[in-house]
């Protein structure tokens, strides 16, 4: 079926259908994919784990979906379809970590090294932590930062969104973007600050001048106001956690000043 609509919900419905027919529905469980997406222009890798004890099933059918989803919609002929190939592993246990709790200091200087402790949890009530180092930079504005440290749909989701703002040019874009999301057993460490942001050929622009935001902002006022309650992106650093999937999102905020 080559269908922007009915090629992923088929997909989606066979993986499901697979799953249930073949494992357990309720009860801990957690399915290791692995596998790619076969268009006529390229390939797109899967690599995430699902695992829970109600509905792991919908959520790794889904998790196959979306990305076949997303490049369809974008109408290029060189995304067409051609083949899916995947190999689910299955173990009867769960592994998953929540992410608990994120400690840092309140303050820090430009070109200091702030050190962040996150606090995950996971089955049985198994604790474990992660130390994460992050350089200031030299000359960084003085003003509050926000530090998130979150799963991995949370910046999937806002560079597909981000991404969205404008106008995919080639197929090569669209891959690229797909290729660049992130898997989600590892947990993802996001600075923001107060500021715009615009999305320039699947780049993203901080604090333009005045001008050139003028003219973006124009082109598509609804993303540019987006942009805005976001934040600007200074940085972003993968936390590798391990083979377990990980949820959950925790954000404190950190003041530079000298």
């Amino acid at each position: 079926i080559q269908d922007r609509t009915l090629t992923p919900l088929v997909t989606q419905m066979a993986v499901s259908s697979a799953l249930v027919a073949t494992e357990r529905s309720i009860g801990p469980v957690t399915f290791n994919v692995r596998g790619q997406l076969h268009f006529a222009g390229g390939t797109v890798d899967v690599n995430d784990v699902y695992s829970g004890e109600v509905g792991a099933a919908a959520l790794t059918s889904l998790g196959v979906a979306s990305p076949l989803a997303y490049a369809l919609s974008s109408g290029f002929d060189a995304l067409r379809l051609t083949g899916v190939s995947l190999d689910i592993g299955v173990t009867d246990q769960v592994k998953k970590w929540e992410i608990a709790d994120l400690i840092g200091p309140r303050y820090a200087r430009p070109g200091e090294e702030v050190e962040l402790t996150l606090v995950l949890t996971g089955p049985n009530g198994a604790e474990t932590t992660k130390n994460i180092r992050y350089q200031v930079p030299v000359g960084m504005p003085e003003q509050a930062f926000n530090f998130t440290v979150s799963e991995a749909s949370t910046p999937n989701q806002y560079d597909m969104q981000a991404a969205t703002s404008g106008t995919f040019r080639t197929p090569g874009q669209v891959l690229d973007l797909l290729h660049g999301l992130r898997p989600n057993t590892n947990a993802y460490l996001r600075v923001v600050r107060a500021g715009s942001a615009y999305q320039v050929q699947g780049s993203e622009l901080m604090d333009p001048p005045p001008s050139v935001a003028m003219i973006l902002s124009r082109a598509n006022p609804s993303a540019a106001l987006m942009n805005t309650l976001r934040g600007a992106t200074v940085a972003e650093q993968e936390i590798p956690i391990g083979g377990s999937m990980v949820s959950g999102s925790k954000t404190i905020q950190i003041e530079v000043r000298e």
